[in-house]
């Protein structure tokens, strides 16, 4: 699951601490997470084209900016499944067998021939509202 807005603030991690930390009581708007696999296949000539954390922990490898010219950037143009695109915000947890946000930022560099990558992003927003408590 994923915690999208504290208290209606949403976006920025940070921000969000700050309003669990200065508020008695706080509003959690969570989101259940959509698992995504897909197939690669890597020969070494091109780079991922994304940018991910300089010093990953973990469970995932969060993505942190539109892909660039590269693999990735080349799998989004040619899947005809707009939900298997690699997006901005996405968590990188398996790269092959490779998983933990530190072994996959490694394999992301040395991965070679077929491979699946396994990622995780919070569902989009439905227009039904639950509401507990």
């Amino acid at each position: 699951d994923f915690i999208v807005a504290i208290n209606g603030v949403s976006g920025n991690a940070r921000l969000m601490l700050d309003e669990i930390k200065k508020n008695d009581q706080v509003n959690f708007k969570v989101r259940r997470g959509i698992d995504i696999t897909i197939v690669l296949e890597a020969d070494g000539s091109k780079e991922w084209g994304i940018e991910t954390s300089k010093n990953p922990q973990g469970d995932g490898l969060v993505v942190l900016a539109p892909p660039n010219p590269g693999l990735i950037a080349d799998w989004n143009e040619s899947t005809n499944d707009p939900a298997s695109m690699i997006q901005v915000g996405d968590r990188i947890l398996r790269v092959g067998q490779n998983s933990g946000a530190r072994e996959v930022a490694k394999a992301i560099n040395e991965v070679r021939g077929k491979f699946q990558i396994h990622l995780v992003r919070p569902a989009p927003e439905q227009s039904s509202h639950w509401r507990f408590g």
